[in-house]
């Protein structure tokens, strides 16, 4: 088998369900955002937004709605959302037309 860094780093991935009751730094929180924003998209789209929950009720909201009880029980919780609704609306202010956001190989 082929071995190297990133390789060993899948190979060796965990689902880690029981979290930290404590929230991310803000110098993290940066690092994430960064790395969120810089992601590489198919057809450069960056069709995808963030959701960082903070208010303890939302979250159990969200836990509720999910019905996994690990979802926001502790620290920072992340929503990533496929997002053609924000590039329609740029292409509607741009007088473009949204017809090709609504193509399947857009979506995934």
């Amino acid at each position: 088998m082929i071995h190297n860094e990133t390789i060993d780093t899948q190979l060796n991935h965990r689902s880690i369900r029981k979290f930290k009751d404590q929230t991310l730094t803000k110098e993290q929180l940066e690092t994430l955002y960064s790395v969120f924003g810089q992601t590489p998209t198919s057809m450069f789209m960056q069709n995808a937004s963030l959701l960082h929950v903070t208010d303890h009720e939302e979250k159990k909201r969200i836990q509720k709605l999910c019905n996994q009880k690990y979802v926001g029980a502790e620290g920072d919780l992340f929503i990533f959302i496929v997002d053609l609704y924000r590039n329609q609306q740029i292409r509607k202010q741009l007088d473009k037309d949204d017809g090709r956001v609504h193509t399947t190989d857009i979506f995934f």
